[in-house]
């Protein structure tokens, strides 16, 4: 699967992006290739789809510029593929108090983007989810092993 591809599955699983929706891509100096994915899968989906690149923060936390936090809270949809966090921001907080849509992803490489969680059919996963779910609702114990490991 290709970075556009993953990216309109997490848009559309994820974040239930839908045809005209604002979909605004935050991102750094060192994930461009990810916000720029992401772009193409929102505007392939439909989406008014925006990408500002900013350069990266110094820590985890810090606020990003106040033209982006000002937009943040007007999409639809923000998407924040970062090398440092903007989950803790002021900014992530308020767009979501607007409801805004928001998935912050701190740290995320091009390797992990394209490889296992965000590959996921979230559909199976919600269904095999549910089924465990069930099964250990009815039961009192349950014992799982994997590689002689074991919990109960």
């Amino acid at each position: 699967m290709n970075l556009v591809e993953i990216s309109k599955n997490i848009l559309t699983s994820c974040l239930a992006a839908k045809p005209g929706e604002e979909v605004y891509i935050v991102t750094d100096d060192s994930r461009v290739e990810i916000g720029q994915a992401l772009y193409e899968g929102a505007k392939e989906l439909g989406c008014e789809a925006m990408v500002t690149v900013m350069k990266e923060r110094q820590l985890s936390g810090q606020e990003p510029p106040k033209a982006i936090a000002e937009a943040m809270k007007a999409a639809d949809i923000v998407i924040c593929p970062t090398a440092k966090s903007l989950t803790h921001t002021n900014a992530r907080i308020n767009a979501a108090k607007a409801g805004t849509r928001v998935a912050t992803m701190p740290g995320i490489t091009k390797e992990m983007f394209g490889t296992g969680a965000m590959t996921a059919d979230y559909g199976q996963v919600e269904k095999l989810t549910a089924r465990i779910t069930e099964m250990l609702t009815k039961c009192r114990t349950a014992r799982i092993e994997k590689e002689g490991c074991v919990l109960t």
